[in-house]
């Protein structure tokens, strides 16, 4: 969940890049920030910096002035989400059963869900390396044995 600050920086950003690479002047984003949400260049570079990290945007580079970024789908995806909503959502068409061309909306949380299958694809990998390396010393085993 992204706090006030945040979230104002980020919607400043969404209104700069529209997904393509754009060099934005520190001094223009916080310009465009209501004065509640003013900040100090350095504070800008630190928020900037928790956006990068947190996937919501693309640095290319950065400097205390100047900014090389684009803003991702997730952070595009924040600012058209309802008011009311606290969680980034991503939507998926599911086709109910026996009903042609109605589709049911499922609202999946996309942080979770990432962090979801990171761990399904980590615990997989290593539970199909322990079952492999089992049945390889099985079979090293049973052929010693004759």
């Amino acid at each position: 969940m992204l706090d006030r600050q945040l979230n104002a920086v980020l919607t400043v950003l969404n209104d700069f890049s529209d997904g393509a690479y754009k060099i934005i002047d520190a001094d223009e984003i916080i310009a465009k920030l209501s004065d509640s949400d003013r900040c100090t260049k350095v504070e800008l570079s630190g928020i900037i910096r928790t956006l990068s990290d947190n996937d919501y945007i693309k640095v290319k580079y950065s400097t205390v002035d100047e900014y090389c970024l684009a803003t991702l789908a997730k952070a595009r995806a924040i600012e058209k989400a309802e008011p009311h909503d606290s969680h980034p959502t991503a939507s998926v068409d599911v086709p109910v059963a026996g009903e042609k061309g109605k589709s049911k909306e499922i609202k999946l949380d996309s942080i979770s869900l990432r962090k979801m299958i990171r761990k399904a694809a980590f615990w997989g990998a290593l539970l199909g390396g322990l079952i492999a390396s089992a049945i390889a010393l099985l079979i090293g085993v049973f052929l010693k044995m004759k």
